[in-house]
């Protein structure tokens, strides 16, 4: 794994600082296989994006993360407490979800993660958290 993230590190430190997103994507994507490029953003400072890496071993048999994960949406309910109603005047109505990109609605259930404080549709978020068991935004490990 150390020889991966040394061989990424060695591909994103050799692509010119003007290069655009498209060809950022490319040029990761011919270098690593398996890899899946995810939430790409860019401003004139810089560019940010998350890379998912498939690991596969030599009978192409794919290596689990064991990173630990909820195994149930009442195991997320009973670690990360109760979610909460969205009210006609709160502030979240002017923003939108980082999962699913949708405005926050009146009514819609909001989950609000501990310790970094950010919030999400209850049900994007609790669907996250059976895959990952971190925060989307920060990477706050939750479990």
């Amino acid at each position: 794994m150390d020889n991966l993230l040394n061989h990424l590190e060695n591909i994103i430190s050799n692509i010119p600082m003007n290069s655009d997103i498209n060809n950022i994507y490319e040029i990761i994507q011919n270098n690593l296989n398996n890899t899946n490029i995810q939430n790409i953003s860019n401003n004139d400072d810089y560019v940010q994006f998350n890379i998912e890496i498939t690991i596969i071993d030599s009978s192409n048999n794919v290596i689990e993360n064991e990173e630990k994960k909820f195994k149930s949406y009442k195991e997320i309910n009973e670690k990360l407490g109760k979610s909460f109603r969205i009210k006609q005047n709160e502030d979240i109505l002017n923003e939108t979800c980082f999962i699913c990109i949708d405005n926050y609605k009146e009514k819609e259930l909001k989950r609000i993660l501990p310790n970094c404080n950010h919030f999400f549709h209850k049900k994007c978020i609790d669907k996250w958290l059976l895959k990952k068991s971190n925060c989307p935004i920060c990477r706050n490990h939750l479990i």
